[in-house]
């Protein structure tokens, strides 16, 4: 039925009354999905771990990799691992860490792991049986029936890959089993699919969702019997129709996702593009608690007062208190990572211009942006270092690999020049918020 054919059978006068009165619930638009079976159809999952202690310790919080997805043939450390344009070519990235490495082994050694999945999205159906099949682009995702809702607040706000966590473990060795059982791994290639699993039963483990329930019904029930007046919606990414839902607000989102081993609610909390806390308990009624409270404007601490299993780092303190650059330029002055060049950094931070923007780095480039919310500006000159050189580039063309359509340095101090060479006049101090919102305050 058309909307004009709509629109004469409910007797309305325009076609946007129509569409006002027909809209779609997110508890109807759950059904559909389900009834349609298309995330079985369109959903695989990889293994990802997590490094607890990297997180616990703020580790991560200064850039050392804490989350490590499965190909096969070795550990991914890319953050936004779903959202790759070259995955699985990976003998040359910097993210990668073979198995049969000593870094690799190293890592299978560690205790305090958690084992969890991530949903990728699988190609199109209707992909010309000529083309070699590859793992999608985030632009194919634009594609789907959840083109309707992506990421948190906006259709440009990523966010970490969701996982669904599993019992602690304190090896990875049972990761490796089931490769180690097939056909040995094939060399890393462009185009190569990851292994389908299938879809987890999580009936024994939640039985108030029944066989056809949601998480978002759930949780929706739980948040209105708390005492608090707001809308759970179903969770954007592609595959967590049943297993995750989020509530938005004007400038803050609460993520939740169930564990597929144990019985759990893992829970992230946003503000304006950053990841302010996370935190996991097995308590739905303590999920609509942390979710009602932070979504009510509760500070970090008042949420951890009132939901003791949330936790939280001193960059999302700073974040908080309005001074996260000077406080991500201190992280990178003080951390030891490998992939932090400690010379280049104080050769910007020497420069009133590059310090007064937010740093980050992204496959060991150091970019700077001018706000402090994800998904960051991609305005200013990146500085690459390669080989005891640091290639300056355009955030597009950044690469280890690349040509340098700036300028190559023998030295930190001029790189630096040619940053600050060619920043613009308008570049400003960072502020907080993410790019969309820069751009619609430079357009106002």
């Amino acid at each position: 039925m058309t909307l004009s054919e709509l629109q004469e059978w409910l007797g309305r006068r325009t076609p946007e009354a129509t569409a006002h009165y027909a809209k779609i619930t997110p508890n109807t638009l759950a059904r559909v999905y389900n009834d349609a079976d298309y995330f079985a159809r369109n959903v695989r999952t990889v293994a990802v771990l997590v490094d607890r202690d990297a997180v616990a310790s703020g580790a991560a919080a200064s850039g050392e990799p804490w989350q490590y997805y499965d190909v096969g043939h070795g550990w991914c450390t890319y953050s936004f691992f779903e959202q790759c344009e070259r995955r699985m070519a990976c003998a040359r990235c910097d993210f990668y860490t073979p198995t049969n490495g000593s870094r690799g082994q190293l890592l299978e050694a560690k205790d305090n792991l958690q084992k969890l999945l991530a949903n990728i999205p699988s190609p199109k159906t209707n992909t010309p049986p000529s083309t070699t099949a590859k793992l999608p682009s985030t632009s194919s995702w634009h594609d789907s029936p959840m083109s309707l809702a992506r990421h948190h607040a906006t259709s440009e706000h990523p966010r970490q890959p969701h996982c669904y966590p599993s019992s602690r473990s304190g090896t990875a060795r049972s990761l490796r089993q089931a490769t180690k059982s097939g056909p040995p791994p094939a060399a890393p290639t462009e185009g190569r699919s990851v292994t389908s699993q299938p879809a987890p039963d999580l009936t024994s483990l939640y039985p108030g969702l029944g066989r056809d329930g949601t998480l978002q019904i759930a949780l929706q029930k739980a948040v209105d019997q708390a005492g608090y007046r707001f809308d759970v919606l179903l969770e954007r990414a592609p595959g967590w129709k049943r297993t995750g839902a989020r509530a938005d607000g004007d400038s803050r989102a609460t993520s939740v996702h169930l564990g597929i081993q144990d019985r759990c609610f893992v829970m992230s909390f946003w503000e304006r593009g950053v990841a302010m806390a996370k935190g996991t308990t097995t308590s739905l009624n303590e999920a609509a608690t942390a979710t009602g409270d932070w979504q009510s404007g509760a500070t970090l601490e008042e949420l951890q007062s009132a939901c003791p299993f949330v936790h939280y780092g001193p960059l999302a303190e700073a974040h908080e208190r309005g001074d996260a650059v000077e406080t991500r330029w201190t992280i990178y002055r003080q951390t030891a990572a490998s992939h932090v060049d400690q010379d280049l950094i104080e050769a910007c931070y020497a420069q009133p211009q590059l310090r007064a923007l937010f740093p980050f780095h992204s496959h060991r480039s150091l970019n700077f942006s001018r706000c402090t919310g994800f998904p960051y500006t991609h305005d200013v000159p990146v500085v690459t270092p390669v080989d005891g050189r640091y290639r300056v580039s355009w955030w597009e063309t950044r690469s280890p690999q690349g040509p340098a359509d700036i300028g190559e340095a023998d030295n930190p101090r001029d790189a630096v020049a040619l940053v600050v060479a060619h920043l613009s006049p308008e570049c400003g101090p960072a502020v907080a918020g993410t790019a969309k919102d820069l751009g619609k305050s430079d357009s106002t």
